[in-house]
């Protein structure tokens, strides 16, 4: 199926036609400036460890130029809208090569939808558009060991690790050892500063990933 079939699916009556694949729950289109005023309002997550990934307060200004970051030849955002078509969360491609057909996603939920069951369906429903609508080959994407509720959504879709680095972050030597049990792989210390392991994960059309 291509793009244009992709097109034809949702050419139905009252169909939006800025969709581009659906899920059992999910919605997929591009992401608008607009959408972004809407993720303000999403919250911050309550866990510690996570919330380097809630969404940031952003004036108007500010709102306009994260929005054209995230959106020009090499990077493109699309929303992810749950059942009643509300903006529930979004997935970035960066880093797009258009001759090896392979890009790295991002995807960051509202906290009021994590833990649903929404992430595995909008991300497979993405796979599907990736893979048949935009042709592409390849995705990729890096995952912190220690947020096993995102690692086992991306192993459950289909993503195999490929590689392991440490990276440095902003957890407190305390965060750190309560989310490492013990395993000391997990978390390296160096000083005040705390270097986590980290996962490569790919999945890939291709016979050799």
């Amino acid at each position: 199926m291509n793009f244009f079939s992709y097109i034809k699916v949702f050419n139905t009556p009252g169909r939006d036609m800025r969709l581009l694949s659906r899920g059992k729950k999910t919605f997929i289109r591009r992401l608008e400036r607009k959408d972004v005023d809407e993720m303000i309002g999403w919250g911050l997550y309550e866990e510690d460890f996570l919330k380097d990934y809630s969404f940031p307060s952003l004036d108007s200004e500010e709102r306009d130029i994260w929005f054209k970051m995230k959106n020009n030849v090499f990077r493109k955002c699309f929303a992810v809208l749950n059942e009643n078509m509300q903006l529930i969360g979004y997935i970035s491609l960066r880093d797009m090569n258009f001759i090896f057909k392979r890009a790295e996603m991002g995807i960051v939920f509202s906290p009021a939808y994590v833990g649903r069951g929404y992430g595995k369906d909008a991300i497979m429903a993405f796979l599907e558009y990736y893979f048949k609508g935009m042709k592409y080959k390849k995705l990729m994407l890096t995952v912190a060991a220690y947020n096993k509720r995102a690692y086992n959504c991306y192993v459950s879709c289909g993503f195999k690790i490929t590689g392991r680095l440490y990276m440095e972050t902003n957890l407190s030597k305390d965060m750190a050892g309560k989310l490492s049990n013990g395993k000391d792989e997990t978390f390296k210390i160096n000083g005040d500063k705390v270097w986590a392991l980290f996962y490569k994960m790919n999945i890939s059309t291709l016979s050799t990933k």
